[in-house]
């Protein structure tokens, strides 16, 4: 009995779809659908109910079904080239963020900047001067590294020159050359600098270093999405105050200017101060906007 209400269900269904207007598309695509929807009214209920619904999708494709795909894929459509836009947008762009995360490595002690490079040159002095004439020379080579959650690997040339004057003066010169990582950069880089240190006498407790350190490279943001960027940079450091017995930065200021250059995108030029604040950190300033980073 239950079957027979089941059957007569389905017939007066698919009587209802045939009075719905056909889509000529429809009919055209799936003939074969169609047909064998129309001749299965009287079979097995599950069978005939499966093929109701195949039935009505078919046949209504043009009126009912069509449109609203249409709409659906136009709606995917622009949401996908509106996203692709602003991802390549970011993607192209280098930031304020990404410059300050720039110019904090080439001031760390994790690598080649000016921490580091003062640090070793600090160090060096006494083994310098301790048996250099006037006007002699003197060069080193290191090879620096380290690993784990910051990981670097570089090679150092130095050349050291003692000048005699009213205020003696050791000027350094030299090379950097290698490899930085942390969890925001990746950076392969070469630098020079040409540095001229005051304070070499024992009667001083400080080291006084004014000069220029320049380079440039190849970098990734692992931040605000990875993209290679080349670049140049110059930094002028003026009075930097280095403590003989830590070796570190207490006081001084620089300025810096930064051009990056985005593969495939666009070029961006950053300039701005720094202040070295003698408690292992430092102050960049870029049009205006004050940033704090860490160099020891």
């Amino acid at each position: 009995m239950l079957g027979i209400l089941f059957r007569k269900l389905i017939r007066d269904s698919l009587f209802l779809f045939h009075r719905v207007p056909n889509g000529t598309l429809s009919r055209f695509l799936f003939p074969d659908l169609i047909r064998i929807a129309e001749t299965t009214i009287y079979l097995d209920p599950t069978f005939v109910f499966n093929r109701g619904i195949f039935y009505f999708f078919f046949v209504n494709f043009d009126q009912l079904i069509k449109p609203r795909i249409m709409r659906t894929l136009l709606t995917l459509s622009v949401i996908s080239i509106l996203l692709f836009s602003t991802s390549c947008g970011k993607r192209k762009k280098i930031s304020e963020e990404d410059a300050v995360d720039y110019i904090a490595y080439t001031l760390s002690q994790n690598g080649d900047g000016i921490a580091k490079q003062s640090s070793d040159i600090a160090k060096d002095m006494s083994q310098v001067i301790s048996f250099l004439p006037c006007g002699a020379t003197k060069d080193t080579t290191v090879h620096f590294t380290i690993s784990g959650a910051i990981s670097a690997d570089f090679t150092f040339v130095r050349h050291y020159e003692l000048v005699c004057s009213t205020d003696t003066s050791i000027i350094c010169s030299g090379t950097n050359t290698g490899y930085f990582e942390n969890n925001k950069l990746k950076i392969n880089n070469s630098s020079t600098r040409q540095w001229t240190t005051t304070g070499i006498g024992v009667n001083y407790s400080n080291y006084t270093f004014n000069g220029t350190s320049s380079g440039g490279g190849t970098w990734i943001s692992k931040v605000r999405r990875e993209k290679t960027i080349n670049t140049d940079w110059t930094i002028v450091n003026t009075n930097v105050i280095i403590d003989k017995t830590t070796r570190k930065i207490t006081s001084g200021s620089g300025t810096f200017n930064l051009s990056c250059s985005v593969v495939d995108g666009n070029d961006y030029t950053y300039s701005g101060t720094i202040t070295y604040n003698g408690n292992g950190s430092a102050t960049i300033v870029i049009n205006g906007n004050t940033y704090t980073v860490q160099i020891y």
